[in-house]
């Protein structure tokens, strides 16, 4: 490589660093070895452990950090309702389902809008009671709606995707979106995705 290769490279890199300081955790691993590259000392022992060390880091530092995103993983800020409650012996949460991804199964017992966590002071949300475990998130209206379950139906639920929002849907108590609430701070809605299972 040359001089202008440097200049190429190093910019954009220099770059994003502003628009997201975190990335330096995966930037200066890479820089690293790309100089050890430019400058031959790959050629020599130590400069090949040390470059190839340094891109092992970057790799693992970008799918910790970035690749979540690809694979649409949950981001744990959400404070889009699930329960905080651990989930009872009685209701399936299969952690270990493909990307980590939160998995809810039972028999649903009941569904409906109340108040977040039935405390009066909170918003309206909407709510799914499996083998007696209440899960909130508003975006499940839409899930029970598209899968069609029943009070008695055996079903399988969990957060699909997630965007980021700074409004809060404000319900009435027929689940009719009736306006929208500002945030204080950006947070993660959830978009739900539930089955039938036979």
């Amino acid at each position: 490589m040359s001089e202008p290769i440097y200049i190429i490279i190093g910019i954009p890199m220099f770059i994003s660093l502003f628009y997201r300081v975190d990335y330096v955790r995966f930037l200066a691993p890479l820089w690293l070895a790309i100089y050890i590259i430019e400058q031959g000392f790959l050629w020599t022992a130590h400069g090949f452990i040390i470059a190839v060390a340094c891109l092992v880091v970057a790799a693992f530092i970008f799918y910790k950090y970035h690749a979540k995103r690809f694979f649409k993983q949950e981001d744990k800020n959400s404070d889009e309702a699930d329960s905080s409650e651990e989930p009872s012996d009685n209701v399936s949460k299969a952690v270990s389902s493909p990307h980590n991804i939160e998995r809810y199964e039972g028999q649903l017992l009941a569904f409906g809008i109340a108040n977040w966590k039935h405390n009066p002071d909170n918003d309206l949300s909407f709510y799914v009671n499996v083998n007696g475990k209440e899960v909130w998130a508003i975006g499940l209206k839409d899930a029970l709606k598209a899968c069609g379950a029943n009070v008695g139906d055996h079903i399988a639920f969990w957060k699909e995707n997630e965007v980021k929002t700074n409004k809060a849907q404000v319900l009435d108590r027929n689940g009719k979106v009736i306006g929208y609430r500002e945030l204080n701070s950006e947070t993660h809605r959830g978009i739900w995705r539930m089955i039938i299972i036979d």
